[in-house]
């Protein structure tokens, strides 16, 4: 029994870590986007792009506004969706 016990605590523990590691993923696009805004270096936003396109994908869901309204914060601008669309 215990051996099982451990299986669903390691289980458990796996996905406790990996929502956590998604999580902080997301909200760490502000603070990335506020250092790379004033980046003028290509390569530097090509990595930028790559690492952030899944939360870039997130922008074409109902996750748009709070996504824009997050990264305002950062970098102080308007939220791209005001930008974006009429």
């Amino acid at each position: 029994m215990s051996e099982e016990n451990a299986s669903s605590d390691k289980k458990q523990g796996f996905s406790f870590g990996a929502s956590v590691a998604l999580f902080v993923y997301v909200l760490s696009v502000g603070p990335a986007f506020r250092i790379f805004q004033h980046c003028e270096n290509s390569v530097a936003w090509k990595a930028f792009d790559i690492f952030y396109a899944p939360v870039g994908w997130l922008m074409d869901t109902p996750l748009r506004a709070p996504l824009d309204w997050y990264i305002g914060l950062w970098t102080h601008r308007l939220p791209l969706s005001r930008i974006l669309l009429p």
